[in-house]
């Protein structure tokens, strides 16, 4: 090596070696002036200064001799120098290589010369900047002042007397007084205590708050207290008080008297069993549920409490609902164990009161809530719940369900035919799922000797185990079997005229086919005599049993009247014998009707039903054997629930006729609307929970493995007893956890959900004992058992949902859904690639016309630098085209089975695909951008996402088949969350003492109150009233009503043309516009209008109401067809018949609206008992949102209140309303804005314009169109 370049190497060496020398001395004197710092506290210390300085200056000199040695890698300067200079390409590294017997001396030479003269020209020092060693040279100066002046404020200070160095503080003589708060005082265990000390006299420059725990640890701890700015008063802070503890203040003036803090602990519920002994019809084990707070029982089960408390007490009771007051009896072994047991009769909650020797009471109400489950009659569902019409030969197959809460002893049937003996068959049940029994039997009428014109008669029965242990027998409704002559002649006739069928119906109304109708009236009857013979099963009647049998007995007496109508239309003897028969019968029924009346006797009501049959049967031979039948259109589309069954059975039998003249093909396809059942609704929201609790639990866990380890890697015991305090928190959070599980298994047992969801329950069982040892493990702080029980409950909880979602929802549904998204995602994906083709403004991404002629046809690769990138996705769109069609064509084969119609259409989509080519166009486009053919690249990529565009909407049509309509969903939605918002709105109104007081103002100001009240404003009808009136929000929304109003009119015929009312002039103008300020918002706007322009339009009419035709159009007058007097009392009796029937069958009557139950109080889903509907509100809407960020927010929203639902039921005190709005109100706002707007994108999408007999413009033409049409545009002749 060349001496003049070691020169110069060494001199940039030696520039690194300060650098690093200086930082080592900064170090060293911040080192320093620590240790001087801590020794300001401590006396002894303090004349230890010197050798502080004296042990650094030589740790710095030691550090400045093996400092001299570092840097002696020329290699490594010289790579430093040649980065700073890079012009002398790697001449100085060249130079430093050693010299080779075959190295020119020349070429070695004239680099040496070239390299040594570069250093004399350049400075090479600039490998380490200056800037870089003048700030480590200040900032180790800066160092070295800090530790100097931090001495010299320890030799100045005011300096402790040697006399006080050497007495303890409390050995001194105090010069004044100190006055110390809070003094004696008694706190809660775990609160934090501040203590303050004020002096009377000199004021001490430190002061120290001194703290010794009473539990025989004689080791006091001393803390600094802080002095409040020039005040003669100091604070400390004593943390987390856990025993007693005294405490004093200390100075180097003197020191205060010791002070007692005595600890101790309100009375709380720390834990508390279930022992549940279930009564012998349950035919279940004893068994106890460990921690836990909510059960479900069987009614008459003894349970029994097992309350643990934290310390003993005075007083521990249970208060119930109504006030009722149970003491929990202290148990002998352990005074910490409370007990009290009951026979649970109904559901209650229990409040739990405890009271200790100091009359404190419980910060927390804690609640016992034990839900019973009622020992009801076994249910009988029929198969097929209807009358029929069968031959004297034939065998007519009867199936049943039953199901009991608990178990079925016998069950069987009843068959009566004529006036024989009931025959009784016990029937063998099969097991079916969800605890049904399944019943079946094959009625022989032949083998019964069964003959024409008579009545057969047959009901279902199940017997049970009832509380008391008894026998208790429950028969399900009575159904009719008629007996059909063998001979029944049909002739076809002509088929009338429009006004010629019409003048049939009303001569038919009014004639009423008396037999038929009476037939009818009778069955009823028979019916209602029945259902009070099923009502009546204890030994008292009930008090309207002798009211109900007096209707019966005016219901058949006016029957009996009518039968002497029949005497004018009977011409035969053998007709006539049957009239005095059924008039007999009937006078016999009446009589025993009436002894039942008088004497409250079962027996003359049995008698009365057995003559009421007999009179049936003779109305059955009174009937027609010869019909007149024709084909007329009315009678498929005016099918409803008025017709008779006996009417339903005859029109089945002919439509089972061949007739010569065809029917009317052109008919509107109709579809029942489709309502989500009770059931369905509760799965859905089952399966929510557990979704939430699984990822809940998953969270812990993660906690939990992130704390063990911390655990592990703890030194220190305030890292220790910070983990400890974590840990804390997180079995509080697992114990909420089996709270909630609790819960959700009370709501898997309730009535409705028992059958359906009892695996799913016993699973649900087993993941809370698995979250009940977690709890356990955590309180004992082991951390790894809890890890490992809460995984196996995440998982659980897991696979049960996986589970009922496979049994409540077709596996087909999920797949649509993924269809549907990934077509969606992978045409957002093209229309991404294609607009990266479009041509930039400046023109820079395409070249002119003529470079492209002068151009290659073929470019070679890598001439632009985003050309790969851009060709590998577009073949990964190609690779997820061919996903999306595997997956269509897997869909295809798996449904063409069970959904035919979903298959044709998914394959129609697949099909058309594949003809547009569009993979192949895929396949292109690389091929077209590697030679530089944007232009081509581009009208491919265009007729791309054409076919792709074709096989989304296609998917998505086959996929309402399966999933229904999505505005449909998006309107519940946002009805859903419209009652959300407002029932939290009305909380905060109601518990916000700001929003309180705002309101009293506003109220006390009449302008205010002028202008809160609402005014008319049609335009601006559904603008949301919490944004602001002109708002870009409401904006939209306003445009969007009036495309909805517009569509609307586009598509109803009969828009501006009301329906006649029936006080309406006749002679009014029909074509009077509606009004047009009051449209109906939750209409689809593409739904046409159905109605007639006759018919009167209902909002409440049944989804699968038919049209009427035009040959049942009413009169356009809006009278009423004439009715007789006879026609109007058989109405009225039918209905009284049919009322009795409903009241006597058992509870039938609608359920009431939950937000009419709501309405009688207030609102108060955070703070009252509605935030379980609340919350299952916004769990409906997370599965009525398709959009994953909106599903996200919906979720974020429950979670937030979930939240400050725990607070405040942890610590009774009210939410932060400014807090709620934040988190809750105002996101639920935007929620409600996002969902509008996608509810109109999808309105607008479905109902926009299109032309009209005209072809859509081909792809490939689209771009030469637009210029022409540009070109027209500009005015510019060319």
């Amino acid at each position: 090596m060349d001496r003049q370049i070691d020169y110069y190497l060494r001199y940039v060496a030696n520039r690194f070696r300060r650098v690093r020398y200086a930082w080592i001395l900064t170090a060293i004197w911040l080192f320093l002036a620590l240790f001087i710092l801590m020794a300001v506290n401590d006396p002894e210390t303090r004349g230890r200064i010197s050798w502080f300085w004296l042990s650094a200056i030589g740790v710095a000199a030691l550090i400045w001799g093996l400092n001299r040695f570092s840097f002696r890698n020329r290699d490594w300067i010289a790579h430093r120098v040649e980065g700073v200079h890079p012009d002398l390409r790697q001449q100085l590294i060249t130079s430093l290589q050693p010299e080779t017997p075959h190295t020119s001396s020349f070429l070695r030479t004239e680099l040496m010369e070239k390299t040594i003269q570069h250093a004399r020209s350049n400075d090479w020092g600039l490998a380490v900047p200056s800037k870089a060693m003048a700030t480590a040279w200040i900032v180790q100066f800066l160092s070295l002042a800090f530790a100097c002046f931090a001495s010299w404020s320890v030799v100045t200070g005011n300096p402790v007397s040697k006399q006080s160095a050497v007495e303890p503080p409390s050995q001194q003589k105090r010069e004044q007084s100190i006055v110390v708060e809070p003094g004696n005082i008694e706190v809660e265990r775990g609160s934090d205590v501040v203590v303050s000390a004020r002096f009377q006299g000199d004021v001490p420059e430190t002061t120290w708050l001194s703290q010794k725990v009473l539990n025989g640890d004689t080791t006091s701890d001393k803390s600094p207290m802080n002095r409040s700015m020039s005040d003669p008063v100091f604070g400390g802070y004593l943390r987390n008080v856990a025993a007693d503890t005294k405490y004093r203040i200390e100075s180097e003036l003197g020191s205060s008297e010791e002070f007692t803090i005595q600890v101790f602990d309100y009375p709380s519920l720390v834990r508390s069993d279930a022992s549940i002994t279930p009564p012998e019809y349950a035919k279940q084990e004893p068994r106890t549920i460990e921690d836990t707070r909510r059960v479900s029982v069987a009614e008459g089960a003894s349970l029994k409490w097992t309350c643990f408390v934290n310390k003993p007490l005075q007083t521990a009771e249970l208060v119930d609902e109504k006030g009722e007051t149970v003491p929990l009896v202290t148990s002998a072994d352990d005074p910490l164990r409370l007990e009290a047991a009951f026979v649970i009769d109904e559901s209650k909650q229990w409040s739990v009161r405890l009271t200790d020797d100091r009359n404190r009471s419980a910060k927390f109400d804690d609640k016992l809530i034990a839900k019973v489950i009622r020992n009801n009659a076994p249910e009988i569902k029929l198969a097929r719940a209807q009358d029929m019409r069968v031959s004297p030969l034939q065998e007519v197959p009867l199936q049943a369900t039953v199901r009991d809460d608990f178990e079925v002893k016998r069950s069987g049937i009843t068959v009566t035919v004529g006036s024989n003996e009931a025959s009784e068959s016990e029937l063998t049940p099969n097991p079916s799922k969800a605890g049904k029994l399944e019943l079946s039997h094959l009625v022989d009428l032949e083998k019964l000797g069964a003959e024409p014109d008579q009545l057969v008669s047959y009901f279902f029965w199940a017997e049970d185990i009832d509380r008391e242990g008894q026998v208790r027998r429950v028969e399900g409704d009575m159904f009719f079997a008629e007996i059909r002559p063998f001979e029944e002649i049909f002739r076809e006739g002509e088929s009338p005229s429009a006004s010629q069928q019409r003048q049939q119906q009303q001569q038919q109304s009014q004639a009423g086919q008396q037999s038929e109708e009476l037939a009818e009236q009778q069955k009823q009857i028979i019916s209602a005599t029945w259902n009070i013979l099923r009502r009546e099963t204890g030994k008292n009647r009930t008090p309207n049993f002798k009211k109900d049998v007096e209707v019966l007995r005016e219901s058949q007496s006016d029957l009996l009247e009518k039968t002497a109508q029949l005497e004018e239309s009977i011409r035969d003897e053998k007709s006539a014998s049957y009239l005095k028969e059924l008039q007999s019968s009937m006078g016999q029924a009446i009589e025993a009707l009436e002894s039942a009346s008088n004497e409250s006797s079962l027996e003359s009501l049995r008698d009365a039903l057995s003559q009421e049959r007999k009179a049936y049967e003779s109305l059955l031979k009174l009937r027609a054997r010869e019909f007149n039948i024709v084909r007329q259109q009315q009678q498929r589309n005016q099918r409803n629930n008025s017709r008779s069954s006996a009417q339903q059975n005859r029109q089945e039998q002919l439509e089972q006729l061949k007739l010569d003249e065809q029917e009317n093909k052109y008919e509107e396809e109709q579809k029942a609307e489709e309502q989500e059942t009770t059931p369905q609704r509760e799965a859905r929201q089952v399966m929510s929970r557990l979704e939430e609790l699984a990822r809940r639990q998953k969270d812990l866990n993660e906690q939990l493995k992130n704390i063990e380890n911390a655990i592990r890697e703890a030194k220190t015991e305030e890292q220790k007893k910070e983990l400890e305090e974590q840990l804390q928190r997180l079995r509080e959070d697992q114990e909420e956890m089996v709270r909630d599980t609790d819960e959700l298994l009370e709501r898997m047992n309730q009535e409705e959900n028992r059958q359906t969801m009892q695996q799913a329950r016993e699973q649900v069982e087993q993941a809370r004992e698995q979250l009940q040892q977690s709890a356990k493990a955590l309180a004992q702080n082991q951390t790894s058992p809890a890890l490992s029980s809460g995984t196996r409950a995440e998982r659980q909880m897991d696979e049960t949902r996986e589970q009922m979602r496979e049994e409540s929802s077709s596996q087909m549904e999920q797949t649509m859904r993924d269809l549907v998204q990934q077509a969606k995602e992978l045409e957002r994906k093209q229309k991404e690639l294609t607009e990266n083709l479009k041509p930039k403004e400046d023109g820079s991404s395409r070249r002119n016309s003529a470079d492209e002629e002068n151009a290659s046809a073929l470019r070679p690769e890598g001439t632009e630098e985003n050309a790969p990138s851009q060709q590998q996705a577009w073949r990964n769109q190609k690779q997820k085209l061919n996903q999306l069609l595997d997956a269509v064509q897997d869909t295809v084969t798996q449904a063409e089975s069970s959904e035919p119609l979903l298959a044709e259409q998914l394959y129609d989509s697949f099909r058309e695909a594949k003809q547009d080519g569009v993979d192949k166009r895929l396949d292109q486009i690389p091929l077209l951008l590697n030679r530089g053919l944007e232009d081509m690249a581009d009208r491919m990529a265009n007729e791309a996402s054409e076919g792709i565009r074709k096989l989304r909407e296609g998917v998505e049509k086959a996929s309402e088949n399966v999933l229904g309509n999505e505005q449909e969903s998006l309107r519940r939605a946002l009805k859903e969350i419209d009652n959300a918002r407002n029932q939290l709105e009305q909380e905060i109104r109601d518990r916000d003492p700001s929003t309180s007081s705002a309101n009293e103002r506003s109220s006390s100001d009449p302008n205010a109150r002028q202008s809160q009240e609402p005014s008319d404003r049609p335009a601006g009808s559904n603008q949301d009233p919490s944004l602001p009136p002109n708002s870009e929000t409401n904006r939209e929304s306003t445009r969007g009503q009036q495309a909805r109003d517009d569509a609307r009119g586009e598509s109803d015929p009969n828009r501006g043309q009301p329906s006649q009312q029936p006080n309406q002039d006749p002679n009014a103008n029909p074509t009077q516009p509606r009004d047009a300020s009051s449209p109906n918002p939750d209409q689809d706007p593409n739904q046409p209008n159905s109605e007639q322009p006759g018919q009167n339009r209902n909002s409440e009419e049944q989804p699968n109401r038919q049209q009427q035709t035009q040959g049942t159009r009413p009169n356009r007058s809006g009278s009423p067809g004439q009715r007789t007097p006879d026609s109007d009392r058989t109405q009225r009796e039918n209905e009284g018949i049919r009322s009795l029937q409903d009241e006597v069958a058992g509870p039938g009557t609608p359920r009431i609206n939950r937000e009419a139950r709501l309405g009688e109080r207030r609102a108060a889903p955070l703070t009252g008992e509605d935030y379980r509907n609340w919350t299952d509100a916004l769990r409906d809407v997370e599965e009525l949102v398709t959009d994953q960020e909106l599903k996200g927010d919906v979720a974020r929203i429950r979670e937030s209140a979930r939240e400050m639902r725990a607070e405040f039921k942890r610590h009774s005190k009210e939410p932060q309303w400014d807090l709620v709005r934040r988190l809750i109100a105002e996101p639920l706002g935007r929620l409600r804005e996002q969902v509008n707007e996608e509810l109109l994108r999808k309105a607008a999408e479905k109902n926009s314009l299109v032309p009209i007999d005209r072809d859509p413009v081909p792809s490939t033409y689209q771009r030469q169109l637009d210029r022409y049409y540009e070109n027209i545009g500009s005015g510019v002749a060319r």
